[in-house]
């Protein structure tokens, strides 16, 4: 299965960056996601090889944790030596210009919290 997830695993950050500025972007523009094509399938091959190794040597249990963690470990450096990063940089609106849709409509007040005790981490990690 890891030969298999790792065919689509090398394109799936390149699709959903350049979905993402397509019908969020200010141009609505498939050419500005397109620009970080290059870092995009950096990070792809970055995951997606350490995956089907560990696949392949390790067994099924593992491959999605530690080639998530091994790929983390090479993109953030070369992220901050801007290996193939793109001249021009994306980002979304100011939140003041965002549309409607975009917001959620839940509000969390402080009077709501304040005073609760903190939940447990094992209260918190049980499923109930």
């Amino acid at each position: 299965m890891a030969l298999t997830h790792g065919l689509i695993g090398v394109f799936m950050p390149l699709i959903l960056v350049t979905v993402m500025v397509r019908f969020f972007g200010e141009n609505r523009s498939w050419r500005e996601g397109l620009s970080i094509a290059p870092f995009a399938l950096f990070v792809g091959v970055c995951f997606v090889v350490p995956y089907m190794l560990v696949g392949v040597f390790l067994g099924p249990e593992f491959p999605s944790l530690l080639g998530g963690l091994i790929g983390l470990a090479i993109v953030v450096p070369a992220a901050r030596k801007g290996f193939l990063l793109p001249k021009d940089i994306w980002d979304f609106p100011p939140r003041s210009q965002w549309p409607a849709e975009w917001l959620g409509t839940i509000e969390i007040k402080v009077e709501d919290v304040a005073g609760r005790a903190p939940m447990s981490t094992l209260r918190g990690g049980c499923p109930m």
